[in-house]
């Protein structure tokens, strides 16, 4: 029997798209389940989320992995580039009216749909997954292109479902580079044929450093550096708040990341001096 807890995979690369990097394509959208439990980001509404299995048909390539703020400035630039038709699993989304629909059709046991994703005309302008024979505003659509598109999307999946088609995969755009291999260590922890160090002693983090003289009483033991502050991911990113709710935990981790990385703390100032005390 399938567990239906179970962890889905994801593929894709580079995370997932969004809504908005899908915005005005034909998707298919086979949907594994919806998450209720699932709240917004003040912890107390409810903000049910969609697992499916989707495949991009159309609209030329796909940038993704960016992130930006409610005016539109770019915090963070695309990660992945993919070729359409594409496809990803375990796609999230939190939009409710990309949610309903997808809820209706396992509640009837249809496993799979055809649509196209849409922003809305009004309100604060959210997310839907509409029909290919009609816009987001309930009206007929006339271009003939569209009649198209949704065969164009019956013969994929038909592809798929045989085997003649395999999704590609994506292309990273900013590979992280691979460090140099360095030379092994001596048994003081220097290079070879490096100049000896003077009575070496490692610090906490394993580098070795020339050994000082005893400290005083009152003075004060070596730290690790400090990391990043731990944020509480129910508070927005200044210029995020309209997009908070809509957010997976991993990209909210990623925006304060790329918020506090661009935005250092200030340096601390130095103290003067003071005569220490026996007890520091």
């Amino acid at each position: 029997m399938t567990d239906p807890f179970a962890s889905i995979p994801v593929t894709g690369g580079g995370g997932l798209p969004g809504a908005r990097h899908l915005e005005g394509r034909v998707v298919i959208i086979r949907p594994v389940r919806v998450d209720e439990t699932t709240l917004a980001f003040n912890k107390k509404d409810s903000a049910p989320t969609v697992i499916a299995d989707i495949i991009v048909v159309d609209g030329g390539d796909l940038v993704y992995g960016d992130l930006v703020n409610n005016s539109g400035q770019q915090l963070k630039p695309p990660t992945h580039r993919v070729s359409t038709p594409a496809m990803f699993t375990g796609w999230m989304d939190s939009h409710a009216h990309i949610v309903n629909p997808c809820r209706d059709m396992l509640r009837a046991g249809q496993p799979v749909t055809v649509g196209i994703i849409e922003r809305g005309t009004q309100g604060n302008k959210p997310y839907f997954l509409t029909e290919t024979h009609t816009d987001v505003n309930r009206k007929p659509r006339t271009d003939p292109s569209y009649a198209q598109r949704r065969q164009n999307a019956i013969d994929l999946w038909n592809a798929f479902q045989t085997g003649q088609w395999s999704p590609p995969t994506p292309v990273e755009l900013n590979p992280t580079p691979v460090p140099a291999a360095q030379p092994a260590a001596s048994a003081w922890g220097a290079s070879p044929g490096a100049a000896p160090l003077g009575n070496p002693a490692a610090t906490p983090w394993g580098q070795p450093v020339a050994q000082a003289a005893p400290a005083g009483w009152g003075a004060q033991p070596s730290s690790p550096p400090a990391g990043p502050p731990q944020r509480d991911l129910s508070v927005p990113v200044p210029g995020l708040e309209q997009h908070w709710a809509l957010g997976t935990e991993q990209q909210r981790r990623d925006a304060w990341r790329v918020y506090d990385e661009t935005h250092p703390a200030p340096a601390a100032q130095p103290v003067a001096a003071a005569q220490a005390t026996p007890w520091g």
